[in-house]
């Protein structure tokens, strides 16, 4: 009987491995930009107090100028005074920072997403601190079921849809009628009479967004706000996203809880994605895999004294588990390629 040559082997081709050295600081960074924002802003509502205070005492006072960085409070001005500005050509006389403004956020949204929201706003900055700490203080965070958090996001659109319904249809001598009432004039002022002489309700209202906030992540932000709505929409044309490699991180994968979001959001520019889902696999409700990415080629526990994990420690350098990770996956691989007697399976 003849004997028949052996199938050569195929070896899956390996990809280079990128390995990170550098510890990650952008979340750090990240904090420090939104703190940096905040004292801005600080200053912004100090020295616009100061000014209105001046003016308010007949010139009474320190005479500081008025700062036009408070426009960025005003959105719906910024709103209006765009439209203005797309039909007629001419920049408006009046709050034109807040056209300005609002214009900037927008392009920063277009560009890198909602960088705005994540690293600027400084709603948002509080909106982070208060899940933070009602997740200290309470334990926990609570997740609204999914048949009531998804018509509850909708909401700021709805708001978003209503503000842009009412500009739409003004004309721009409705628009430049509007910003001469005293009204328009004085909206900045308004906006801080509105703090300083705030009612019952007001402060019940802002009190509950407070309580909401600290119990349910990102509350405002995730469910009221018509400003992220709109960086959301815009966000859809960035040219920035997160792609997938199902070669790559199908593997990976395996070793994370499904439920654990990399991207947390719902509607336009906020879908919600677990590793799962940007692997491929498929993700049953309520499953949490924590296997051992070792475990997951053949079940076999790879302890701390193997020959892997020493030579990193001979090296001086720290076993975060990912390059072991991707060695063993390939000596795996080859293992089911080959018998233990040599031959090809």
């Amino acid at each position: 009987m003849a004997t028949q040559p052996a199938t050569p082997l195929q070896f899956p081709i390996k990809k280079a491995l990128i390995r990170r050295f550098a510890r990650d600081t952008s979340q750090h960074t990240r904090h420090i930009v939104q703190g940096l924002f905040l004292l801005l802003n600080g200053w912004i509502g100090i020295q616009f107090y100061l000014w209105a205070r001046y003016y308010e005492r007949g010139g009474v006072g320190m005479n500081l100028p008025r700062p036009a960085g408070v426009e960025g409070w005003l959105p719906i001005a910024g709103l209006m005074n765009t439209k203005y500005l797309l039909v007629t050509g001419r920049v408006p006389e009046m709050h034109p920072a807040a056209m300005y403004l609002f214009i900037g956020f927008l392009l920063m949204s277009i560009l890198l997403k909602k960088a705005f929201c994540s690293w600027l706003c400084p709603v948002g900055t509080f909106s982070e601190y208060l899940w933070r700490i009602g997740r200290r203080f309470f334990g926990r965070n609570l997740r609204l079921p999914r048949w009531f958090d998804i018509p509850l996001r909708g909401l700021k659109y709805l708001l978003l849809g209503l503000f842009v319904a009412v500009i739409g249809v003004m004309s721009a001598e409705a628009l430049d009628g509007f910003m001469a009432t005293p009204y328009g004039l004085l909206v900045d002022v308004k906006m801080l009479n509105f703090f300083r002489t705030m009612g019952i309700t007001a402060a019940v209202v802002i009190a509950l967004l407070v309580l909401l906030s600290m119990l349910v992540q990102n509350f405002w932000c995730r469910y009221l706000c018509p400003y992220g709505a709109l960086m959301g929409l815009a966000s859809l044309l960035s040219p920035v996203k997160i792609r997938r490699d199902a070669e790559a991180c199908i593997v990976f994968a395996r070793q994370f809880q499904s439920d654990r979001d990399i991207l947390d959001g719902g509607f336009p520019g906020e879908e919600r994605i677990g590793l799962k889902q940007v692997a491929g696999l498929t993700v049953e409700r309520g499953e949490r895999r924590t296997k051992d990415i070792y475990a997951a080629c053949d079940g076999r526990e790879q302890t701390g004294g193997n020959i892997e994990q020493r030579r990193l420690a001979a090296a001086g350098r720290t076993d975060d588990r990912d390059e072991l990770a991707v060695a063993y996956v390939q000596r795996c691989t080859i293992d089911r390629c080959v018998g233990a007697d040599g031959d090809a399976k």
